[in-house]
């Protein structure tokens, strides 16, 4: 039973993958971030705000961000989400 409870990851699964993110970004580049979240909240440090905060401090140009189970249909989801991007 311990076997199935005890996560094991090899060091090169849990390293970070990708190019070092400085807080300074040359003149001329794109810079693009794209998150699977698999849900996402409005506020607070796992959802919709924090993102948008990282993409200011880091000079994000573009995100992309799949699978965050927002139901943008209902509009007091829809008027949170763009209240909190502007």
């Amino acid at each position: 039973m311990a076997r199935f409870l005890r996560q094991e990851h090899k060091t090169d699964e849990v390293q970070w993958q990708g190019d070092d993110i400085s807080f300074g970004k040359d003149d001329g580049f794109t810079r693009l971030m794209f998150h699977n979240v698999n849900g996402l909240t409005l506020n607070g440090t796992d959802g919709l705000e924090m993102f948008v905060n990282d993409q200011i401090s880091l000079e994000i140009d573009i995100q992309g961000i799949t699978e965050h189970c927002l139901d943008t249909t209902k509009y007091p989801v829809y008027q949170t989400a763009q209240e909190i991007i502007q």
